[in-house]
């Protein structure tokens, strides 16, 4: 038998209502410990679908640097700094190939506008 049970019982023997009210705050804490523990499930289900993020959100970004030799930079750093930019322009609301192709041109120099304009509207 438990310490914790054992207690109960000689409580119980001195005063009956003791016992009940033991009782009870052992239940109250054991519902508590369990809706703490549903709660936690619902919110890691529900951040599960933040975290299973989708592929790079601008995976065009990538064939970008690539057809046009990553501007002279490593290639992690070119697509970077090419997502940073796209990502900036959509949060704005700016999903325009030719406007994103514009800032693109700003931020890496002169590039075949075309070229970028087609790349983007395909993807």
């Amino acid at each position: 038998m438990t310490r914790h049970l054992q207690r109960l019982r000689v409580a119980a023997a001195v005063n009956p209502f003791r016992q009940k009210e033991d009782t009870m705050k052992i239940v109250n804490s054991r519902l508590t410990i369990a809706m703490a523990g549903l709660i936690a499930v619902f919110l890691l289900a529900g951040s599960a679908d933040k975290v299973q993020a989708n592929p790079s959100p601008n995976a065009g970004v990538s064939g970008f640097c690539t057809a046009n030799n990553d501007f002279g930079t490593s290639h992690g750093q070119c697509v970077s700094v090419g997502e940073t930019n796209v990502n900036a322009l959509e949060q704005r609301g700016v999903t325009d190939a030719v406007t994103i192709c514009k800032v693109l041109e700003q931020v890496f120099g002169p590039f075949p506008l075309g070229q970028c304009v087609s790349h983007f509207a395909s993807n």
